[in-house]
């Protein structure tokens, strides 16, 4: 039985490969370091564009689907508005009051 399974803590998948890589000499500890820390310009800056185009994108998804809101609304408008619909209203009772007539 290896030391690192009586550890009381579980280890992830990705701390796994990065010990392994580690130790094959692949990534010094340091390298693995660095590109976590908050110093390093390559992920960070690279973190911040994606989260401004995602942010960004997320706007204008919302702007397409107000737009979308209003432009239903405004198709709609003479449907829902009080005035179209006691106007409707009436021109329907004078023409059922016509009907009957004939």
């Amino acid at each position: 039985m290896h030391q690192w399974d009586l550890s009381p803590f579980s280890v992830t998948p990705a701390a796994s490969l990065l010990a392994r890589c580690v130790s094959k000499d692949i990534l010094s500890q340091g390298e693995i370091d660095s590109a976590s820390s908050r110093l390093s310009p390559v992920f960070s800056n690279q973190l911040r564009e994606a989260e401004q185009r995602i942010r960004t994108q997320r706007q204008l998804d919302q702007l397409q689907l107000e737009m979308d809101l209003l432009k239903m609304e405004k198709k709609s408008a003479d449907v829902t508005n009080s005035f179209y619909l006691s106007r409707r209203f009436q021109m329907l009772q004078m023409f059922c009051g016509t009907c009957r007539i004939s």
